[in-house]
């Protein structure tokens, strides 16, 4: 599997301290929120503008002195897009212009629409296998997020979504926080259940306390094993199912430098045998 890490910025400073750090810590690339699609008004040349800075950065935004970043800022790109256009699909045509745009210029493989529709799912589901195939015609992976508080939130809602999809034209990107937040208490199970259509994962922990951001019901989203979920039984089943798209750490933890989030994320992946010691 690919190793990315997907992390909000505001402004050119904050972005290429993130892009920095990944690249550091050995991350292999980055999924860029709406956000920052947004802010860059979906400039497809944002990773050749900020390079230099990238690299400059080093020492001071990114808080790593003495530290040599390997690598172009421009091939980071890889992870693609997850992206929020909302719940009004006559605008996801036009969105989905400026996306794809987007992702084709900076070598995306992937994007994930995550949304919280109303409506039935027979029409969520066409809207999604329309927009995927406009994806698929141009060679990028499509998928849907799963999410709480959403049609999309329990297992069994997941599962009948899926059921109405093509997995080749949408996929699923299974985000684990969202799924424990979903009631799926066995992660390894879930994954094994919907991995037919699984061509994205986001990695989250979640924080009894509620001191990290989002989340729901006092549990917060929080660094990768800062928290209350064990992710081991999740990563098994993708080691089984030989799972070879892209795993994204979504980092989402409040009062965490990039640096401190990409460090934190790469030292728990690398115990748990997803990613290489740096050397």
């Amino acid at each position: 599997m690919k190793v990315g890490i997907s992390r909000n910025s505001a402004g050119k400073v904050e972005a290429s301290a993130l892009i920095g750090a990944a690249m550091l810590h050995g991350f292999e690339g980055i999924q860029f929120k709406t956000s920052q699609l947004r802010e860059w008004g979906f400039d497809p040349e944002i990773l050749l503008k900020i390079e230099d800075q990238v690299k400059r950065g080093v020492g001071g935004v990114v808080g790593c002195e003495g530290e040599i970043v390997k690598g172009n800022a421009r091939d980071m790109g890889g992870g693609g897009v997850v992206f929020h256009p909302g719940g009004d699909f006559g605008k996801w045509e036009f969105m989905t212009d400026d996306v794809l745009r987007f992702v084709q210029r900076v070598g995306g493989e992937h994007v994930c629409y995550c949304f919280a529709p109303e409506g039935n799912q027979e029409e969520v589901a066409s809207q999604l296998l329309a927009t995927g195939q406009r994806f698929m015609d141009a060679g990028v992976a499509f998928s849907f997020h799963n999410h709480v508080n959403t049609i999309v939130c329990t297992l069994e809602e997941v599962g009948q979504m899926c059921e109405l999809l093509d997995p080749s034209v949408c996929g699923l990107t299974f985000d684990t926080a969202h799924a424990a937040l979903g009631g799926m208490d066995d992660l390894g199970k879930a994954i094994r259940q919907l991995g037919r259509w699984i061509t994205n994962v986001h990695l989250k922990d979640l924080d009894e306390g509620g001191g990290g951001s989002g989340g729901s019901g006092g549990r917060g989203f929080c660094p990768l094993g800062q928290g209350e979920l064990d992710l081991s039984p999740a990563l098994e089943a993708l080691r089984e199912m030989d799972y070879q798209h892209w795993l994204i750490v979504d980092e989402e933890s409040p009062n965490c430098t990039a640096d401190k989030a990409c460090e934190l994320s790469a030292n728990y992946l690398i115990k748990h045998g997803v990613m290489k010691a740096r050397g």
